[in-house]
């Protein structure tokens, strides 16, 4: 939830590696599962104040980390995106693209148009 967000490369990093094990579907249905199991008020916390918009609503927020995809009203990320890996580690490169590439997987699943400038 957190890469839907902000837009940090480090959150990107750790989906990429997570999908490599788990699909990002079977992820994003369990998630919803979660959310429907979890929707009373008694369960709602502080993340839920704002009323944002997530990525169960909208997947696309996703694609956050690409600065060629604008969402209207980005937050402000006090985060910085040096990132030190190991000599076996993915490139930034095909870790972004790999998870462009399941991301697109989930939007054609749930039927949402990806972003054709993306491509």
């Amino acid at each position: 939830m957190s890469a839907s967000s902000r837009p940090a490369r480090k959150d990107i990093y750790d989906l990429h590696y997570i999908t490599k094990e788990y699909p990002l579907i079977d992820l994003y249905s369990q998630l919803l599962e979660k959310h429907k199991r979890f929707d009373k008020e008694e369960d709602k916390n502080i993340f839920d104040l704002d009323n944002e918009d997530t990525a169960l609503n909208n997947p696309l927020l996703l694609l956050r980390f690409d600065r060629k995809y604008k969402v209207s009203k980005d937050k402000m990320m006090h985060s910085h995106d040096n990132i030190v890996t190991i000599d076996a580690a993915d490139s930034w490169q095909m870790a972004s693209m790999r998870w462009r590439i399941h991301l697109r997987r989930l939007c054609s699943f749930l039927d949402i148009d990806y972003p054709s400038a993306l491509v």
